[in-house]
């Protein structure tokens, strides 16, 4: 698949991006210049037509537009080519040693089981299924639950979260989320999604962070990682999904970044939803009837 926004930018050719996988450019064979934006680039099946002329080579019509060869036309879409940025920016050999996590394990009348408990989770569930760790009382990691992420069953990094308040965090001058440094993880968590190993469908519901996640997990459902997609994220959505809804937080700031990486997706040939069920609290604060209609809704169910 050819990252068809991506190389009308670089280019800078005016685009119109639509929602049913199509992008609309001026025709380059009979708009003589005039922005009429008749001509359609279909993401999903790679072909060109156009409202007037009909439809030609896409090769002819990028050819045309930037006024290069055929083998260069080739050559820019091979650059442009989304599989090859995948393997390239995501699909990283480990630079070092096998991870060893921090923390240990949770007890049952430990503060983090505990705490836990208090936000209405279950604590044996999630020390079993997502093999959460404790960060103890001391050491960096202190306060914090920790949580593996594992991509193609590999544990490449984890996110160690305070189990402190946002605003207990800010008064003590500390990180609410702290990752496992880039360098010594076998892949940055930014170029992929917590929990992705269990959407095995060709649909997955993208949420923010962990706690969501295991909020109306385990299946298809699965977590940005913090408040922003970055471009690997968004083109590894689109190799693998034909349709994501995004759930993410209700304020504004929140809905209105699901929309803009929503138009991202839609324009890489994905079928996109922001869904947002208008509770006052984030996804991971459901109570059990608000977790029952949002699960209802979008078809999240537990075996």
């Amino acid at each position: 698949m050819i990252d068809f926004i991506h190389l009308l930018k670089d280019n800078n050719i005016p685009y119109k991006q639509e929602v049913d996988g199509w992008i609309n450019i001026s025709c380059p064979f009979h708009d003589n210049g005039i922005r009429g934006f008749k001509g359609g680039i279909n993401i999903a099946e790679v072909f060109y037509h156009c409202w007037n002329c009909g439809g030609s080579p896409i090769e002819k019509v990028f050819s045309e537009l930037l006024q290069i060869s055929f083998y260069e036309t080739k050559k820019l879409f091979q650059e442009y080519d989304i599989e090859s940025r995948i393997i390239q920016k995501v699909s990283k050999k480990a630079k070092g040693k096998d991870i060893v996590l921090p923390g240990v394990k949770i007890g049952n009348k430990g503060m983090a089981y505990l705490y836990l408990c208090k936000r209405n989770f279950d604590s044996d569930y999630l020390i079993r299924n997502y093999s959460i760790l404790w960060g103890d009382i001391i050491g960096e990691y202190s306060f914090r639950i920790i949580v593996p992420i594992y991509y193609k069953k590999q544990l490449v990094s984890f996110q160690a979260r305070s189990i402190y308040s946002k605003e207990k965090c800010s008064e003590l001058g500390i990180l609410r989320y702290k990752n496992m440094p880039i360098e010594l993880s076998k892949i940055n968590i930014k170029h992929i999604l917590y929990n992705l190993d269990n959407c095995s469908e060709d649909w997955l519901v993208v949420v923010e962070g962990v706690f969501d996640c295991w909020r109306l997990g385990p299946k298809s459902i699965a977590a940005t990682m913090g408040t922003s997609m970055s471009e690997e994220q968004i083109i590894l959505l689109a190799e693998r999904y034909k349709k994501a809804i995004f759930l993410f937080d209700p304020e504004k700031e929140a809905q209105d970044r699901a929309k803009k990486y929503g138009e991202r997706l839609a324009g890489l040939g994905v079928e996109v939803e922001i869904f947002n069920p208008e509770f006052e609290h984030d996804p991971g604060d459901y109570n059990e009837e608000e977790e029952k209609i949002v699960r209802k809704e979008l078809l999240l169910w537990v075996d």
